[in-house]
């Protein structure tokens, strides 16, 4: 999906810190951060890795592609996947999140948000594509649509 080599495994939340990657969609260059996955539990009770993803997000992000894992191969159930994704949109208000489930080679029951897979490719390109119109029709600085000179 990037420039980004982030160190995968079969097995989940793999991801230790930030990864910094980039690609080009016609003439513009974008920047992608793979953050550590988060665990739906209070602040307080985060570790490390986790407390850098949340910077991650409140200080850098301007959109989120939020990945849900409806096979739930990941341990986590959908209910508590769904309250963490919650939780990341009321934390982080300005920024626009985009919920796209992850494992569509894998049995999963359907829903009315995108889908792709990462081994296959299926749903990636239009993830990202979504993403970028998602970012692209803001205003600078998170302003509103409109609000610009």
């Amino acid at each position: 999906m990037s420039s980004g080599k982030p160190k995968v495994a079969e097995y989940p939340f793999t991801t230790k810190g930030v990864s910094l990657g980039h690609f080009d969609r016609g003439t513009r260059r974008f920047q992608i951060l793979d953050t550590p996955g988060l665990l739906d539990r209070p602040m307080e009770k985060r570790n490390r890795i986790e407390r850098q993803a949340i910077a991650a997000l409140a200080y850098l992000a301007d959109v989120v592609l939020f990945l849900l894992d409806p096979s739930e191969t990941c341990g986590y159930e959908m209910d508590a996947q769904l309250r963490l994704l919650e939780s990341v949109c009321e934390t982080f208000p300005e920024v626009p999140v985009l919920a796209v489930e992850n494992k569509a080679d894998l049995v999963g029951p359907r829903s009315v948000r995108p889908r792709m897979s990462i081994i296959t490719g299926e749903g990636v390109t239009e993830a990202v594509d979504r993403a970028i119109d998602a970012l692209t029709s803001r205003a600078p600085g998170g302003a509103p649509p409109g609000a610009g000179p």
